[in-house]
């Protein structure tokens, strides 16, 4: 049986990895697994934000399938804190074969753990909501660590057996305890740089105007990043070596705040960054009303954009550095070729694009189009690139495939590489307001976004104008176009909200 590892990163653009383009190289550990296995170069999250995009790739399921339309929504399990009674139970099973009701949706560790795997997680999940209060029970919240009543906990979660969870980003959300084991092993282990960091001790390149831009002393071994692979390491050497193991490794990097450590940093304080690229009057009229909204709010100095932007390869590099050292260590004991080594992230940054930073609840190019690089193990061929385009949702169909691995759970992705594949990325965006949903769809050329609550539209050529400045729903030639991609949304959408789980009772 293959082992299987999401080496997952946090916000990283699809052209922030040297083998994707990237100007600066800097992630020769992952452009090497790139070389190894496949790259994929037309692939989409289902959403743009963290805990939507993470549930469709570990439940096979889009935004609508799953449910988590936005963070702070649960992925839909009920065994930990309500039960279905038994007659709810015998009830559906009477009169609906037992297909009515869900205890949970399932996600690639349970169907991993349920095949014979040893499943383990470290550093961010992001499938519950991490600000809720305790009594709801979600063990990655942090209110769980704030008055240490986690301090013995280590799983399950999710599927996984064995957790160690580093819930928080950086220094900022690291502190008074509060960003699970990690914030408790730097509390325990390393005191006095835990004690600097809540009083910001040593900080340097500050931006003059944002408070969460700036050169961190941490110790490159103490980073999260270099955590997570130690404890992926430390894993490794415990575990039970008679069987298979399915690893999630959650990279809280390179998400702001922009605070790299100041070993990885300050190779990068002349980088020839590309700074802001921002709209004209004209590409800016033609944005939905909801893109020049977050426009409007969020537009930052060119100042801090480029500290922005050369901080972030710092954090990207140590990225890089810790896949290096978990890749070394499969190495060494003979583990790689056993190995699928799959590396992606959740969303992009606008990371200066429309003189932007940060993510948004939109389908925007520099958000939803992502890397993900597939290394299979020795005997499986792969392409070495694949153009056409590929939905996250489908990496776990794609796994069952690669692995083996059977399983009756209801899935709407599908194998990347069976003989029938082809793929329109379906993407479905939620906010508070309803006027911001944004409802979207690649063919691989051109992405078609409808806004169902204002009618406003847009259509953009992802190849020739990857940065979407030019809106072509106002250009001639494109109205067929245009309605084809409409209607095409429109039946993806009717099909896939299936809204299957929920349910608790019968009614």
């Amino acid at each position: 049986m293959k082992n299987v590892i999401i080496l997952h990163a946090d916000q990283q653009r699809f052209d922030s990895l040297s083998c994707n383009g990237a100007k600066i190289p800097h992630t020769p550990n992952i452009d090497a697994l790139a070389k190894d296995g496949c790259n994929f170069t037309s692939h989409y999250s289902s959403n743009p934000v963290c805990s939507p995009s993470r549930a469709s790739l570990l439940t096979g399921l889009t935004v609508t399938g799953h449910g988590v339309v936005l963070n702070g929504y649960p992925l839909f399990d009920c065994t930990k804190t309500a039960h279905i009674d038994e007659f709810s139970l015998k009830i559906a099973k009477e009169r609906n074969g037992g297909s009515a009701l869900k205890e949970k949706i399932p996600t690639l560790a349970d169907v991993f753990a349920e095949n014979g795997y040893d499943t383990a997680l470290f550093g961010k999940l992001h499938l519950q909501p991490t600000k809720a209060s305790k009594e709801f029970g979600y063990d990655e919240s942090c209110n769980n660590w704030l008055d240490k009543s986690h301090d013995d906990w280590y799983g399950p979660l999710c599927g996984f057996r064995h957790v160690r969870l580093c819930s928080q980003h950086n220094t900022i959300n690291n502190q008074l305890y509060h960003g699970g084991h990690y914030a408790k092993f730097l509390y325990e282990k390393h005191r006095d740089v835990y004690d600097a960091l809540l009083k910001k001790e040593g900080v340097t390149g500050r931006s003059e105007t944002k408070g969460d831009i700036y050169i961190n002393r941490l110790p490159k071994e103490l980073t999260t990043s270099m955590w997570v692979a130690d404890e992926f390491v430390n894993y490794m050497e415990q575990r039970d070596k008679n069987k298979p193991f399915f690893a999630f490794v959650g990279f809280p990097d390179p998400h702001h705040p922009f605070t790299p450590s100041y070993d990885y940093a300050k190779n990068y304080l002349d980088a020839d960054v590309q700074g802001g690229k921002r709209l004209s009057e004209d590409q800016y009229a033609k944005k939905s009303t909801h893109v020049r909204s977050f426009i409007d709010a969020n537009s930052q100095t060119e100042k801090d954009i480029v500290l922005a932007q050369r901080y972030t390869l710092a954090m990207e590099k140590n990225i890089d550095d810790g896949v290096g050292r978990i890749v070394g260590y499969l190495k060494e004991n003979r583990l790689y070729d056993d190995t699928i080594l799959i590396f992606t992230t959740d969303h992009g940054d606008f990371l200066g694009d429309y003189g932007c930073l940060y993510k948004h609840t939109a389908p925007l190019n520099c958000l939803v189009h992502t890397p993900l690089i597939i290394k299979p193990n020795k005997g499986r061929s792969l392409p070495k690139e694949f153009k056409n385009c590929v939905a996250n949702y489908d990496v776990f169909p794609t796994l069952l495939e690669m692995t083996g691995v059977k399983s009756s759970c209801y899935l709407q992705g599908q194998d990347i590489f069976s003989e029938n594949y082809r793929c329109v990325p379906y993407i479905a965006c939620y906010n508070l307001d309803p006027q911001d949903l944004a409802l979207a769809v690649v063919d691989g050329e051109y992405k078609y976004t409808f806004y169902p609550n204002t009618g406003e539209e847009e259509l953009y050529n992802v190849k020739a104008d990857p940065s979407e400045m030019q809106n072509l729903v106002f250009e001639e030639g494109f109205s067929e176009l245009k309605r084809k991609m409409k209607e095409m949304l429109l039946l993806k959408h009717a099909s896939y909200d299936t809204r299957r789980y929920g349910a608790h009772a019968i009614w």
